[in-house]
This record gives structure tokens, sequence and C-alpha cells, in this order.
């Protein structure tokens, strides 16, 4: 039974258009447009191709002037505002026209074109560059018309400044019995600063349509040697435009392109079955003598049919002690074998393995360590730096996966460190990273104060420190330093960063409770009798929980006021109430006061209460 491959090839007539072209192409049949090449830098032969130009061998052309180079970057002397390019090829002698546009739009390129296939259609193109560098200011860009017999087809348009080579051209359909043509160039843009750019790769092929294979199939076709003939076709869809001549090749191998006989239909049949690779593809042209020219006709994407060998034959080798699998078996003799397989094809193929078993030569190895750099860390590091012994080109497994011979971030832990050789030959060797001993920091235990108190920070290591980071810093005397204190108003956790002088960082914390009870002392009695006991009436707190005395009044039992002070700070003799008013004692007896305090925290309180003077 025939199996069908159906490859579409859509035929579509092209009017003329500002696009290359979209289907396929034949050979170029203007060869002379990628300008050649050789050793010099410049070509020393004017071409003659360039009507009213100057052809200037010294670098680098002026205006109204161009060359032939294969690398301007080689010129002894340029314009800063240039690219340093080479022509647009894998040749690196390959030449280039380089053109300084003159001050006056014109034509810089003409060259006739001969041998044309008349009613055929054919892409005219050109690959250009803007030569000036991307981001120049101030230069204008080139603007290229492309003409064939004197008339304009198309027009590039301004090319911008992208260091980039572009392809610019159109697609053109000959007149009935035309065969030759003249292509020429022509510069839009003024001259002057700027419009400069570089020419290669002017091409006049045959377009044709596009040659696309059908969903159902692969470019690559893969057949068992028992398979049957397949069917391929191409599928034609012409638009109404009339019917192609077309002509089918094959190649085997890497041979060359030979007609299949007879073969000038819409479909060929593949009957070969010899193991092998076949490529197949087809020349199309509007008519049978347009297809016998190689200037008229277009070649179509290419089919690859794979037949694959029932009978094959390998040679292995493996090292003793290491057996070599061969389907389901383990081979460990030298020997000739012979088995069954079954591609993913359903193929059977019939495998012929003649076995080598080599003894085994001791492989050695130098390996490098590096320990982790602190405890914990993944900075370790692994270097096999010689293998010898062995046979030939070797690979390496560390923890049986696949590694280089340099392996870097590695944490603590012993690692295996496998060696094969190409015929499986191997040595495993064990390599322990250790950790260094752990950093570690001690701080104060977690603690419990009353507002007010000051907490001391202190910090002991087992390693040099270079640094310290205490948090929150808000509350902290000095960040940067092994001892220090805080101030919290707050209950609190206390942080402590480090790093040692081998970059290892360390972290920890306490708990700070604030208890936030009123410790304030406000006496009932005093005595102000000026005998150093008692004699004067003061507010005093438990540290320096209160900030700050806002409002200290003492009044008599009529509601004036003998003592009044603002704003003053808490605990101090001086500036209490001495039990005078206006210099002179007061009476014996029971007073009113009114205070109000400011605590650390910034709270405010009220306190109102009597006190008694006692002499």
């Amino acid at each position: 039974m025939l199996k069908y491959v159906v490859l579409i090839f859509i035929f579509t007539q092209l009017s003329l258009s500002g696009q290359v072209c979209g289907g396929n192409l034949g050979d170029n049949i203007f060869t002379e447009g990628d300008f050649g090449s050789g050793a010099d830098n410049i070509l020393q032969e004017d071409p003659g191709i360039a009507a009213g130009y100057v052809y200037n061998r010294q670098t680098p052309p002026a205006d109204g002037d161009y060359l032939i180079t294969n690398n301007t970057g080689a010129w002894p002397g340029g314009y800063s505002t240039w690219l340093s390019i080479t022509d647009n090829s894998d040749d690196p002698d390959g030449y280039m026209m380089v053109v300084n546009a003159s001050f006056d739009p014109g034509e810089f390129y003409r060259d006739t074109v001969e041998n044309l296939c008349g009613g055929t259609l054919y892409e005219f193109s050109a690959d250009i560059i803007n030569m000036i560098i991307p981001g120049t200011a101030d230069h204008s860009d080139p603007n290229v018309s492309f003409l064939l017999d004197g008339e304009i087809l198309y027009t590039t348009g301004n090319i911008p400044k992208t260091g980039e080579w572009e392809k610019y051209g159109f697609t053109y359909t000959t007149e009935p019995g035309q065969s030759t043509a003249i292509l020429t160039l022509q510069n839009n843009a003024p001259g002057g600063i700027g419009n400069d750019l570089a020419l290669d790769n002017i091409a006049f092929l045959p377009c044709g349509p596009s040659a696309e294979i059908s969903v159902d199939t692969e470019r690559t076709i893969r057949l068992c040697e028992d398979s049957e003939p397949i069917t391929v076709s191409a599928i034609l869809d012409t638009d109404g435009t009339g019917e192609f001549a077309i002509q089918w090749q094959r190649s085997i191998g890497n041979g060359p392109w030979l007609d299949v006989e007879n073969q000038g239909d819409d479909f060929f049949i593949h009957d070969l079955f010899t193991a092998g690779r076949y490529r197949y593809r087809y020349l199309s042209a509007s008519d049978r003598d347009n297809l016998l020219n190689e200037r008229c006709r277009i070649i179509s994407d290419l089919v690859t049919i794979e037949v694959v060998p029932r009978f094959i034959e390998v040679r292995g080798t493996t090292c003793e002690d290491v057996p070599f699998i061969f389907g389901e078996s383990m081979l460990s003799e030298p020997g000739v074998y012979i088995d069954t397989f079954t591609s993913i094809l359903n193929c059977d193929s019939i495998v012929t393995l003649t076995l080598d078993v080599l003894p085994a030569v001791p492989i050695t190895a130098e390996i490098a360590e590096s320990d982790p750099s602190c405890y914990g860390y993944m900075d370790g590091v692994l270097e096999i730096q010689t293998i010898d012994g062995g046979y030939g080109v070797f690979i390496v497994e560390i923890n049986d996966v696949a590694s280089d011979r340099f392996v870097q971030d590695l944490s603590a832990g012993i690692y295996s460190i496998k060696i094969i050789d190409q015929y499986g030959c191997n040595e495993t060797f064990e390599i322990e990273l250790e950790n260094p001993e752990e950093l570690t920091v001690t701080v104060p235990s977690d603690i419990s104060i009353l507002l007010g108190d000051q907490v001391d920070l202190f910090s002991e290591a087992n390693y040099p420190i270079v640094s310290y980071n205490w948090m929150p810093e808000e509350i902290v005397d000095c960040i940067n330093c092994p001892e220090t204190f805080a101030f919290p108003f707050n209950d609190v956790d206390v942080f402590l960063e480090v790093e040692s002088e081998m970059g290892c960082r360390f972290s920890t914390s306490f708990r700070v409770e604030v208890d936030r009870s009123r410790l304030v002392f406000i006496p009932s009695i005093f005595s102000p009798n000026e005998d150093g006991i008692n004699d004067v009436f003061f507010i005093s707190s438990h540290g320096a929980s209160v900030e700050e005395i806002e409002v200290f009044n003492i009044y008599d039992r009529f509601g004036g006021i003998v003592h009044a002070s603002q704003n003053i700070i808490p605990n101090d003799l001086s500036l209490g109430w001495d039990g005078k008013f206006s210099g002179n004692k007061v009476a014996d007896g029971v007073y009113t006061f009114i205070v109000q305090l400011r605590y650390l925290d910034g709270s405010s309180e009220y306190i109102t209460g009597d006190i008694t003077v006692v002499r």
C-alpha cells in the first residue's frame, strides 16, 4: 500500500511591490553584485560602475567619491563618525562599495543584468548600511531608489543609523521576451554632512511560490528498510495564473542534486529502501523552456527521507569490571555479540557488536579543597587540578551527578568524587569539607527594669569582631560598640548583629521588660528650721523616670501662692521650697501644692496634696 506525503507549494503571481520575495528563490543570476573579494584593503582598479562619481583610492572618500574595500576599520584615515565594518558575508576578504554621496541627488551605481527570462518574477535587492555611527546628531540619512531601465520602481525611504546591514528590494515581472535590464541605484538625499552608505550583495533572483510541508508530516521522514513505497506530492495553487512546470530532484547522502528521471509530475513515488538519506526538492518555472534555464527557475524547500538500516555493526570498548550494557545483557568478556532491537519507528535492527575489554589502569588525581569560611556557609570549593592514568578523556561525577572540575558554593559534608575515563574505568575519592567553629556571642540575659533605668549592653565573642550593630538604634547610646547602654521606655527586644574578621555573621537578642510604675516621692511634712535636716520640700523620683517638673506651685489656706516654679528637674534640693515667701518664713501649718510631672516616656500627670510646715 502506498503512503502519501503531501507537500503544499502555493504559487501566486505577484505584481510589482516594495517587498522582497515572499516565496522561494532561484539562483542569483547577477553574480557581480557582491563586488568580489581580494587581499588588498582597497581595490586598485576602477570598476567604473558609478557615473558622475570619482573612484578615490585615498581614505576616507570625500563627497562624490566611492571605493571598493573589504574593511573600513583597516583604513589609514577615517571619519570619527563612520562605522568600522567589513562586507556583509562570511568571506573575510569580501569587498563592498562605500559611497560618500555627492551634494546633488543622482545615480551612484549602474550595471546590466543579462540572460533574463521573459514573463518571470524576479527579486531585485541589495544590502545597505548607513555608515554613520548610531546616535550621531546632525547627520542626514541615505535615501535610495531602485531603477530598472531608467524607471524608479522602489524607494527605501530614509535608511536609519542602526549600525546593522539591512536588505532592501522589491519584486518585478519581466516582459515577455525580455532578456536584459539595466540596474540602477539613485541617491535621493542631499550630500554634505551625512548621507554616507555601504552597499553589498546586489542580487537578481527568480522568485516563485512558497513550498510548505503539510501539517500531517515532518520535513524529515524516517522509514524502515521493509517499509512500503510512499508518494510525495506537491500541491500547486496557481491562483488562476496557469500551470507551472516542475522537475523533481534527488540527492543521495551528501551527493549532487540529480533529476529524478521521468518525474515532471506534481508527485513522485519514493521506492528506494537501501539504508541511507535521500533528499528531495523540485525546480519550478512558468513553462518547460524556462525550467531548463537556471536563470528562470526557483528551488523549492527540501524534504528528507531517512531509511534506517536493518543490519548494524558496532564496536564497543569497556574497562574490566565495568559491564558493557547491550540490550538486556551485561557483557564483561571480549567477543562478538548479536542482538535484535526495535527502534521507536518499530523498525527491527540486527546489531552485531564487537566488544573489546581493556585492563584497568589506575586513575590518580590532585584535588584541592577549601572548607566553608564560616559555620553553615556555602562557600566551600573543590577543584580537581590534575588527573593521571586511565584512558584518555575523563568525566567527573560528584555525588553521582555530572560535574565540572571546579565546583564552588559548597556546604560542609562528605563529597564522593568519581572520575571516569572514556572506557568506563573509574576511581572514587572521598573528600570532606568541614565547618569551622561556629561564631557565638554572649549578651545580657532577659531583664526587667524600672522606667528610667539604663540597661548595660555588653558582648563576648569567640572570634575577633570587626563590626557591631545594636538595635533598635534609637534607644542605644553607641551602635557599633562592644559595650554601651540603652534607655528603653517600653518593653523591647534588643538585637545585636556582629561580623568577624573572616566575614562570619551572627545575630542574637534578649528581652527588656520596663516596669512603668510611677515611683515618685512627695513628702507630707518638712521642717525648714535650717538644722540641715528636712529643711526643703522637693519632689524626688526613681532614677530618671521623671524628665521634668513642669509646674510646682504651693498655696496657703486662703489660696494665696507662696511658691511657684516651672520646668525644673526632680531630685534637686536647690530647686525645692525652703518654707519662705518673699524671703520671710511662713507660719507653721498646712499648705496645698499642685504638681505637673512629665515622665521620660512623654506622658504627663497632675498631682495635688498637702504639705505641713513644722519648725
